[in-house]
């Protein structure tokens, strides 16, 4: 599962907690990931990836992300 804009990570947290597992995240903000991590490494659901830059520009596992891009509106290049 992907979130983009985490932010401070409240509902984040909350996905996580319903997942029991982690969860990806793009945050561009390198505040708002490093407190993403800290709150992370506290509920021992184990650390999910966080890619630090806009939606755009983050290099996300094409193949696992593709359906979740493109439900975000995202233009994937068909066999990526």
């Amino acid at each position: 599962m992907l979130e983009v804009g985490p932010g401070k990570g409240s509902l984040h947290m909350e996905l996580r907690r319903r997942v029991k597992g982690p969860i990806d995240a793009v945050e561009r903000s390198q505040v708002f990931a490093d407190l993403l991590r800290t709150r992370c490494r506290r509920d021992g659901f184990g650390q999910g990836a966080i890619w630090e830059t806009d939606l755009i520009a983050a290099r996300l596992p094409a193949r696992d992300m593709r359906p979740h891009l493109r439900a975000m509106g995202v233009s994937v290049p068909a066999g990526s």
